[in-house]
């Protein structure tokens, strides 16, 4: 159904997306109208879809119910607003070395200014960072990726008579430090950029971006690329927001062909090699599409990764989702992943990846986090038992609530942990972030 919605979607913008609206899920308490949310947002977008449309009445902090060995993560409230209205997900950490602050790339959520009504859930981009080794972080003053309201515009003009309500959403983010790029350019940041329209996610729109400083501070004053896009993406419209993406990822690599689009960035720096593991979107549901690899390769007498010079090489997909899915469940718990990270154990020279198992057609659609260790980058290899990947650790979080997009929080010592978000729907800040204490 996905293909054929992004099929009708290229030929004609007249193409509705009410039917995947939140308020059709709370009514049905079933994903088939969630498959749009599913196919590109990964756990952000669809918990948003889920948990905020259901406008409950709020809990208490002391009444959220934690599963067994799990503690609050400590995000301090001071700037105001560094939580959001509703809550925080989606973390990615990076430190510059060993005994430097740890910062924290993460999403907020809160309602539109100029359309609290029409756009009461908006993600943006924000930093935090922690100087006690990762037991507390405390948000920065400015956002990394502000959201905004557009109120002149031409999009869907046609279809509205008017202009209609656009505001430019920004969540899924990854940081990293690139030690070797220039040093106007050391800390860098991707995330899935696109416009809400009227109440409607227009991925057809979006992008992945970049952005790169000298410090994480400084990301908020920093332009942005447009940088990834995939097959679906709609340049006769979308080009007139700072112009044509640098790479059209469904165009680098055979195995790519099919991507629709791409979404769940994460960076990985190992050995002065910049990585960037993706969610490829193929519409097929309910696997829909694989995890992929790509590469930073430096343009010619460059000696380090600049962000606006050289290309990016496919290494090769890391987990399938139809294939690697069945072989572990058979799909009777989920039917596949999203939310990909890459993380690196500097004590055991160890390499992992942590994924969300999904199942966008059920309730919940998120299935905790899942973690495999990572035998070979240039290849794309995952130990495996045979053909099945085979796990090196595993957090499920709350079975009855949506709880997954997991990132490690490595502080090389006792405190490191998994640290993964999870939603209540009755609660008023309904996103949450928690340290699970499964440490690898």
């Amino acid at each position: 159904m996905i293909r054929r919605l992004w099929n009708s979607t290229a030929r004609s913008p007249r193409v509705s997306w009410a039917a995947f609206r939140p308020s059709a899920f709370c009514s049905r308490f079933g994903f088939e109208t969630l498959s749009a949310a599913a196919l590109f947002c990964g756990p952000l977008l669809l918990l948003l879809s889920v948990s905020l449309a259901c406008r409950a009445g709020g809990l208490r902090d002391a009444e959220i119910a934690m599963p067994s060995g799990w503690s609050r993560f400590r995000l301090e409230p001071a700037p105001s607003n560094a939580t959001g209205s509703f809550g925080i997900f989606d973390p990615s950490f990076a430190r510059a070395a060993a005994d430097d602050p740890i910062y924290m790339a993460y999403s907020t959520v809160s309602p539109s200014y100029r359309w609290p009504t029409e756009h009461p859930h908006v993600v943006q981009t924000r930093i935090a960072v922690s100087t006690d080794g990762g037991q507390s972080f405390v948000g920065l003053g400015d956002r990394a990726n502000a959201a905004f309201d557009e109120p002149d515009h031409n999009l869907d003009r046609d279809l509205f008579g008017r202009s209609p309500p656009v505001t430019w959403q920004h969540e899924v983010s990854s940081i990293v430090y690139v030690p070797q790029a220039p040093v106007e350019e050391r800390w860098q940041l991707f995330w899935h950029q696109y416009p809400l329209i009227d109440g409607d996610r227009r991925f057809e729109l979006g992008w992945i971006a970049h952005k790169a400083a000298a410090t994480p501070a400084e990301f908020h004053s920093r332009r942005a690329t447009k940088y990834f896009v995939g097959g679906a993406y709609d340049p006769v419209r979308a080009d007139a927001y700072d112009g044509s993406p640098r790479i059209a990822l469904n165009e680098l690599h055979g195995d790519l062909v099919g991507c629709v689009a791409f979404t769940e960035p994460g960076a990985f720096i190992f050995e002065n090699r910049l990585f960037l593991v993706l969610h490829c979107a193929d519409g097929q549901q309910p696997a829909n599409g694989r995890i992929v690899l790509l590469e930073k390769t430096p343009a010619a007498g460059d000696a380090g990764i600049s962000a606006g010079s050289g290309g990016w090489s496919y290494r090769g997909t890391l987990l399938d989702n139809l294939r690697d899915a069945a072989l572990l469940d058979n799909g009777s718990d989920f039917t596949g992943f999203g939310a990909p990270d890459l993380f690196h154990i500097e004590a055991t020279g160890h390499i992992y990846l942590v994924v969300t198992p999904t199942r966008p057609r059920r309730h919940p659609g998120y299935r905790g986090c899942m973690v495999f260790r990572v035998l070979d980058l240039d290849t794309a290899r995952l130990q495996r038992d045979g053909m099945t990947p085979r796990l090196a650790a595993v957090s499920n979080g709350d079975r009855e609530l949506h709880s997954g997009g997991c990132a490690y929080l490595d502080v090389r010592g006792p405190s490191s942990t998994l640290i993964q978000g999870q939603v209540y729907p009755k609660s008023v800040d309904r996103f949450r972030l928690f340290r699970t204490e499964v440490r690898l």
